[in-house]
């Protein structure tokens, strides 16, 4: 409530008589009886609007840079010009993508227990999965938490379902795109051309809002009811990278590990798939991309359900192997579908070449194949590193003790432990966390280039 923005709008501006809850506030939608009320937490919207919506515009980045400029083109010679040009021609082009990115934002939403736990809202269903578990770990496993995933899960996969039936109409998009190496480029001037720089500023200024406001609260000395801190501290930093680096530790060597195995089974997956070695290649893309629509909290539960009291396997007792393998396979499908688009992009000529001089197909694709797809595989082991650095609701499915734990589970003890400086210090493991991840996608974009909307392809 007494936040930058607050102060900015109520006490600078005075565009508003009383500060706005942005984080804990919630507006009741509609009421079907006096005590069934549908509630808003519009600071989970808030939070996750602004964290997800790069997924959507990647998925219509990756849309777009696949029509073909001649469509377009074709359509302004019969007259079409300006938004209805975009109406009736682009915008259809590139529903899928878009369709694709909404589908991911509501699954990453629905099953999103971080946030929740952060803003303190206990009325969602991961939350609610979360605490039953405790159930679980005191020897009374609650059939209710299982109850909940099945619903979750089913809703993720209609979700899914309806998202590949949109996704499908790509086939129209590539239709002519096949020799296609000119790009049309729109230059607005003027007026338009101001138009576009408020808008991408007012943009980015909303998406690096939070970043703001985790740098300065990491090196903050003072900051109470002001827009900016009142004094500058190295002390945060230096206690995170002192008591953080057990965790650390740990997350990058679970991380490793199962970026490891992603590469490994992704390139597998993506060889067999696109070259058609095996029956149902359809079906193994399909079982290797679902782990991107199913909740994170479904993960931790179902490797609960199968392997409590398993020997080796166990999350009570062996934490550190099934925290590996549940990153490894909820991170597969960034490898996977990275793999395959790299596997698209090579010729089968140079295969076939090589196998008509004798080469066996496993020489061929050592030496050949391999070589070829190293990057997009590297591309791929990246975002799976990253993003398994950054899990949030398997880790705490399935961390029981402090010993095991990876930096996403420190960061919020952190955050609550400490009353005075605990925000502060989770601030700058925050920081931490989102200079790895922003130097991971800058090395992918390079080497993906305008393809980097197949990571996040259903």
């Amino acid at each position: 409530i007494n936040g930058a923005v607050n102060l900015i709008l109520v006490n600078y501006l005075n565009i508003l008589d009383k500060p706005i809850n942005f984080l804990f506030g919630t507006i009741e939608l509609f009421r079907l009886g006096p005590y069934d009320k549908f509630i808003l937490p519009y600071g989970i919207v808030l939070i996750n609007t602004i964290h997800l919506f790069p997924l959507v515009y990647l998925n219509c980045a990756a849309s777009l840079a696949n029509i073909d400029p001649s469509l377009e083109e074709q359509a302004e010679n019969l007259g079409a010009r300006g938004f209805y040009l975009f109406r009736t021609v682009t915008f259809p082009l590139m529903r899928p993508g878009l369709m694709a990115g909404a589908v991911l934002v509501f699954i990453w939403t629905f099953s999103d227990l971080g946030t929740a736990l952060i803003v303190h809202y206990f009325k969602y269903l991961p939350v609610i999965v979360f605490f039953k578990l405790y159930e679980i770990r005191a020897g009374n496993p609650s059939p209710v938490s299982y109850v909940i995933g099945v619903l979750m899960i089913i809703t993720s996969f209609v979700a899914l379902y309806i998202s590949r039936k949109y996704v499908s109409l790509k086939r129209y998009v590539m239709l002519f795109a096949g020799g296609r190496v000119i790009k049309k480029v729109l230059k607005p001037r003027g007026v338009k051309l101001a138009l576009v720089y408020v808008g991408l500023i007012l943009l980015s200024l909303i998406a690096l809002s939070p970043h703001i406001g985790l740098t300065l609260l990491a090196f903050s000395d003072k900051w109470v009811f002001s827009i900016l801190p009142e004094g500058y501290t190295l002390r945060h930093m230096n206690q995170v990278l002192m008591s953080s680096l057990p965790y650390m530790t740990n997350s990058i060597l679970y991380s490793s590990v199962a970026a490891v195995i992603d590469i490994i089974i992704g390139g597998f997956v993506a060889y067999v798939v696109t070259r058609r070695l095996a029956v149902g290649g359809d079906l193994l893309d399909l079982v290797a991309t679902l782990p991107i629509a199913v909740p994170g909290v479904i993960f931790g539960l179902g490797y609960w359900a199968l392997f409590y009291k398993v020997p080796l396997l166990d999350p009570l007792r062996y934490t550190p192997i099934i925290l590996t393998i549940s990153y490894s396979m909820r991170r597969l499908p960034y490898t996977v579908r990275v793999s395959y688009a790299g596997m698209l992009q090579i010729d089968e000529a140079l295969e076939e070449a090589s196998i008509n001089l004798g080469a066996t197909r496993i020489t061929t694709f050592r030496k050949i194949t391999l070589p070829l797809l190293v990057m997009n595989l590297f591309a791929g082991g990246i975002m799976a590193f990253v993003n398994a650095m950054i899990e949030v609701s398997t880790t705490f499915l399935l961390v029981l003790t402090a010993r095991s734990a990876p930096a996403t589970w420190f960061l919020y003890f952190v955050a609550f432990a400490d009353p005075r400086n605990g925000l502060n210090m989770a601030s700058a493991i925050g920081l931490i966390f989102v200079i790895i991840v922003a130097t991971a996608l800058i090395v992918v974009q390079k080497i993906l280039g305008s393809r980097m909307g197949t990571v996040f392809r259903l």
